[in-house]
């Protein structure tokens, strides 16, 4: 075996020991390295100071940056992708097609892949903040603990920007098994009724949105984004996750490799419309109009199609997502995702400290990008991979 075929060989393990052996998808993780990227081109972008990216061809110009000031789409991406893979066996049970699941040991493999790196960088935060600047309150910091910190936007805020997903992500932890046994109470219909309640968690969703927004249509745009974007707000990125694993489990023959390509040629393609249209419409997007009820919806949708397509494994999906480089960063996502602000501000901080003025951008890009990279690597290593049970056996990296 050469080193490029050991190497990746290598890699497809690391990915396969963060899932179930029968959810692992080597593409997914490659899409989980897309949305942290995504994330990680945005906050860097935002704290550099808004500027218009162009170029010219025949005379005509277009500008491009709205796929950078657009791209914190991908923590949308995360949400969708977790609906998905985590129903996965629920589905599979409903449809007889796998064993009940444990819910006890599926809530203790999502707090030993969520929980370990996060405690300790609020522990690592905390202490930064105690010795540099001021510490938020212990009631604040304990809200962070378990998970409370969505409870007050000024909390949500008080260590790690990132932080707000969180509370989100595990709540519909908690949900999931619930809705499984909700689907389960009506015995002959269980499919019916799954799929029922995806769409239901879809129209909740719009309805949230659509409803709330009175209660905050004279305010900040910071607490309307804290306000709409509660769990109730982003459940129908997990009810479109959910709905689209009935359809992988129950369909798979039917998806064929170009219906694979086509779907990720979709997704893609809708996801960066989508950036484009809420770039265009920005100055009226949070103040009422339809995209932000909407256009979630809309976004999730096309997400849904690329986290389908990715996940039936056509070459298109392939060649994209299941390479060494996009299996590296989806290995190191979660870590990416949660150390990348700390490190922006910290090197602002110096930056202001050795007196460099002017534009940062480069200086941002130049220092955090690799720095985030290097820190999250150290994190998956040295605290996400030893709570993670080992996965090393051939089955577990086929794929689900």
């Amino acid at each position: 075996m050469n080193s490029a075929a050991h190497g990746h060989d290598y890699l497809m393990r690391e990915a396969a020991s963060a899932s179930r052996a029968d959810q692992f998808n080597e593409g997914l993780t490659g899409i989980r390295a897309l949305a942290a990227l995504m994330v990680l081109f945005f906050h860097v972008f935002a704290f550099a100071g808004p500027r218009a990216l162009s170029f010219n061809i025949g005379g005509a110009q277009f500008t491009y940056h709205w796929l950078i000031t657009c791209s914190w789409m991908g923590a949308n991406v995360f949400f969708v992708l977790s609906g998905f893979l985590l129903a996965i066996p629920f589905v599979r049970h409903i449809e007889g097609q796998g064993a009940r699941v444990n819910v006890g040991a599926y809530l203790l493999r999502r707090i030993k892949r969520v929980v370990p790196a996060y405690w300790l960088q609020i522990v690592v935060l905390s202490i930064v903040l105690y010795n540099v600047s001021a510490l938020p309150a212990w009631h604040v910091i304990a809200a962070h603990f378990v998970f409370l910190q969505n409870l007050r936007q000024d909390y949500a805020s008080a260590l790690n920007g990132v932080y707000w997903t969180l509370p989100t992500e595990f709540g519909y932890y908690l949900l999931l098994p619930l809705f499984a046994a909700c689907s389960g109470l009506f015995f002959a219909r269980k499919r019916a009724a799954w799929l029922i309640l995806s769409m239901a968690l879809i129209a909740t969703a719009i309805a949230y949105r659509s409803l709330m927004y009175a209660s905050v249509a004279d305010a900040p745009v910071g607490t309307k984004f804290f306000v709409l974007l509660q769990l109730p707000g982003l459940i129908d990125h997990f009810g479109i996750g959910m709905l689209l694993s009935w359809v992988y489990v129950r369909l798979p023959s039917t998806l064929t490799p170009r219906i694979s390509d086509g779907l990720v040629l979709i997704g893609i393609s809708g996801i960066v419309v989508m950036m484009a249209l809420v770039d265009h419409f920005y100055l009226d997007y949070w103040n009422g109009h339809p995209l932000l009820f909407f256009g979630y919806t809309i976004t999730a949708t096309f997400i849904g199609a690329l986290v389908l397509g990715t996940a039936m494994a056509g070459q298109l999906s392939k060649a994209l997502f299941a390479n060494g480089p996009m299996l590296y960063v989806g290995i190191i996502s979660y870590s990416l995702y949660l150390w990348h602000i700390p490190i922006i501000r910290w090197t602002i901080t110096i930056l202001d400290q050795v007196g460099v003025g002017g534009d940062r951008l480069w200086w941002l890009v130049g220092i955090c990008i690799p720095a985030s990279f290097g820190v999250a690597t150290i994190s998956y290593y040295l605290v996400e991979r030893p709570f993670m049970a080992r996965k090393t056996s051939s089955a577990s990296i086929r794929g689900a």
